[in-house]
């Protein structure tokens, strides 16, 4: 639906943090509506960001995380389909080898395309060299990592061997290396790093649990897809943990490695874990060694102390020990607390609603594409702000002043009806379309862009921003079918006032006592409107969040 998306290679967030109490978690449910708008928006959320989710709503983050997956595997089958491609550069076996993406001393990298699965995949071939390990280890690797099933290990789909040619092809990732991103964009925050080591616990402990060593986790061998999810590829030093006495000694990055390994000890798990220290240290920093930057908190401090002490005796000896003194950290960094209640508690009925009304609609669209019959309903968003140079497209946490206009603009392949709200900082909720007076109403004509509030039969206009709230929030829904009851709600709600110059500007009434959403903001709205857009079939909503600066 809506045209911004995220930043496929961003990892820095301007957004504050909120001042939140530890058993206030409106704000979280707020991220985590946020989030489900992105994905029903065929948007890649940035997990990054999702601090708070990590620490109050494990559960919930978890549960759409894998719908983000589903969805974003469905939209990657239907866009293939009919795909003209140029001639390969050359075929492996049933793969068509289309570029090549990196050469290391034992291996090169390409991408390149499976015709079977219709997918692109990730190529790996082993190089015969000095330094490189023999081909039968460089095929182990693919059945060590094939032996582990995590979002946050690389998938691994078959290993072989073709035209004298050792080879191993896993998942595409749709992202760059952490080392890039280093590069290209310097040192991350705290929040950052404390979330990639989190995410990378995770993958550890699936590791460790399967009996597999990494045995060589740096920056280079962790990716970052779109959206922010962490991905730990190469396990060509590691492999069986029982072996490791004999198979990995000239293995490894020395930058990540304990001294005892330097020194020739048999490799452990917990030698990953202080390896995953030093990696953070270096995520912080910049680059291995260097000392880390004076805003990292001593929370923190404390936890890549711990991992990278000198004495093995005072390491992390679990990555489960490791991630929850990482979510500690979060929790002192967000102001939020974890739940009293285990990890594996049910998430809150309406979430449960909300991300079902995520997975009907992806279910629906997917079925309607597959089936043949062309009739998958389209519809495209777009919120953008007026300037005297023209129109620009505004990206959600963009910020926005006083005296701003903004429209929307959409278009749908059916004719639809949509419901525009705004809500400040303050509390206040106002309707903003459909609105009595203006020349478009629902519902809007299909096949044609159109710009919402319109016309009032003369003028072209807009939304205002007046007030000096902190924030704007922007709730869209758009349905194929009339929503009887949520325009029986908005009819008791403060609506949008015309002003002679300006074009349409909200007004500041305050909400009636029994519309007046205290503390959630939009999400605690889309959780009750979650159940009525389920009901309805086909219908959408998604969210915009706007922080507000001086005026303009």
């Amino acid at each position: 639906m809506a045209e911004p998306a995220t930043n496929a290679g961003a990892m820095r967030t301007d957004r504050p943090h909120d001042d939140r109490t530890p058993d206030d978690h409106a704000g979280v449910d707020a991220e985590l509506a946020r989030a489900i708008d992105q994905v029903l928006d065929a948007q890649a959320p940035d997990w990054t960001t999702a601090a708070g989710l990590i620490v109050a709503r494990p559960v919930q983050l978890e549960a759409l995380r894998i719908v983000a997956d589903v969805a974003a595997g469905c939209r990657r089958l239907r866009a293939d389909e009919g795909t003209q491609r140029p001639p390969p550069l050359f075929r492996w076996g049933t793969l068509e080898v289309r570029e090549k993406i990196a050469t290391g001393a034992s291996a090169e990298v390409y991408r390149a395309h499976d015709p079977a699965l219709g997918i692109d995949v990730a190529l790996k071939l082993h190089r015969d060299g000095a330094h490189s390990p023999p081909a039968g280890r460089f095929l182990a690797e693919a059945r060590h990592l094939a032996r582990v099933r995590q979002r946050n290990i690389v998938g691994i789909y078959g290993a072989a061997v073709h035209d004298g040619r050792a080879g191993l092809w896993c998942e595409w990732i749709d992202g760059a290396a952490l080392s890039d991103l280093l590069r290209e964009q310097g040192a991350l925050s705290a929040v950052e790093a404390a979330y990639v080591g989190i995410e990378l616990c995770h993958a550890l402990a699936a590791l460790h649990a399967a009996g597999l060593l990494h045995a060589d986790l740096k920056p280079g061998n962790v990716l970052r897809e779109r959206g922010g999810r962490i991905v730990l590829v190469d396990l060509g030093a590691g492999g069986v943990a029982a072996d490791a006495a004999t198979a990995f000694d000239a293995y490894g990055t020395p930058d990540y490695l304990p001294a005892e390994v330097l020194a020739g000890a048999p490799r452990a798990p917990q030698h990953d874990l202080y390896s995953l220290g030093r990696l953070l240290q270096a995520l912080l920093a910049g680059t291995p060694g260097a000392p880390l930057p004076d805003g990292v908190p001593t929370s923190l401090r404390s936890v890549l102390a711990r991992a990278t002490a000198a004495e093995p005796a005072r390491r992390y000896a679990r990555a489960a020990d490791f991630e929850r003194d990482l979510i500690g950290v979060l929790a002192g960094a967000t102001g939020v607390a974890a739940p009293a209640a285990p990890r594996t508690t049910r998430p809150h009925a309406g979430w449960i609603a909300a991300v079902a009304l995520v997975v009907a609609a992806i279910i629906a669209v997917a079925v309607a594409s597959w089936n043949g019959s062309g009739a998958a309903w389209q519809t495209q968003l777009t919120l953008k702000r007026r300037t005297p140079a023209g129109e620009e497209a505004l990206v959600d946490g963009a910020s926005l002043a006083t005296g701003d206009r903004l429209i929307l603009e959409l278009s749908s392949n059916e004719p639809s009806n949509v419901y525009v709200l705004n809500e400040d900082g303050n509390g206040a909720l106002h309707v903003l379309f459909p609105l009595a007076g203006l020349a478009l109403q629902n519902p809007l004509p299909s096949g044609t862009r159109v710009q919402l509030p319109g016309r009032d039969g003369v003028r072209e206009l807009s939304w205002e921003l007046s007030g000096d709230s902190p924030r704007e929030e922007f709730l869209v829904v758009v349905a194929r079918e009339p929503l009887a009851s949520l325009e029986q709600r908005l009819a008791r709600a403060p609506q949008a006032a015309f002003a002679p110059q300006r074009g349409v500007q909200r007004v500041a009434a305050q909400l009636p006592p029994t519309l007046r959403v205290e503390g959630a903001g939009l999400a605690a709205v889309l959780d009750d409107l979650a159940p009525r857009l389920a009901d309805a079939g086909a219908s959408r909503a998604v969210a915009f969040h706007f922080r507000r600066a001086e005026p303009r």
